[in-house]
């Protein structure tokens, strides 16, 4: 019966950030935990060009011969995950939350780019294993000005026919703007959602 305004980005001033926003949410979503290394598909370069230049230098570049995946280390990386506290502890430092919308954007983009569009209707998903990471873009997504839904996967097995052993989480939603992403195919289609309003479910002194 009451409502109001749907949900707005919260506006902050820029943040003096230890590792670059963008790069972070790349290294969130496909980095390895233990290092400043990132996996990625042979043809997928664009945000691995951006993090370039960005002014991270690529080290080693190694394939896998089975998959023929790319795994590229970004120099003094690594250094900067230690740093802040992120090796083998994969979650959005507070500083992140307390960023500007660009900023804040910039780090949703990194996380994108390693996630999922569905360009019938603008729809984005991000998944993991890592529920602490997943409540972070959750936390992320909701300070930009949008509606949120998460949820749960069991373990099933891939195309590849390997069985899952871990719960999948999920959020997904539908940004009402344009989000940084490198990669052509995850850039936003569909921008600008049916604007809803929210309603009061419950009052209570």
């Amino acid at each position: 019966r009451f409502q109001v305004d749907a949900n707005v980005p919260i506006q902050l001033p820029d943040a003096d950030l230890p590792i670059h926003p963008y790069v972070l949410g790349a290294w969130l979503g496909d980095g390895t935990s233990v290092s400043g290394c990132m996996t990625h598909h042979k043809d997928d370069i664009a945000h691995i060009d951006k993090i370039e230049g960005i002014g991270y230098s690529k080290g080693a570049v190694n394939v896998h011969k089975t998959t023929g995946a790319v795994r590229t280390n970004f120099l003094g990386l690594q250094s900067q995950l230690k740093a802040a506290g992120l090796l083998n502890n994969k979650h959005i430092p507070e500083a992140y939350f307390n960023s500007s919308v660009q900023q804040r954007l910039e780090l949703l983009a990194g996380l994108i780019d390693t996630g999922y569009i569905y360009h019938k209707n603008g729809r984005v998903t991000f998944s993991n294993i890592n529920r602490r990471l997943i409540d972070d873009v959750k936390r992320l997504v909701l300070s930009l000005g949008c509606r949120v839904t998460s949820c749960e996967y069991k373990p099933i097995m891939s195309t590849s026919g390997i069985n899952g052993k871990n719960i999948v989480f999920q959020v997904s939603f539908n940004p009402g703007f344009e989000i940084p992403c490198a990669l052509k195919r995850k850039q936003s289609v569909n921008i600008g959602p049916a604007i809803r309003r929210r309603g009061i479910v419950s009052i209570v002194k």
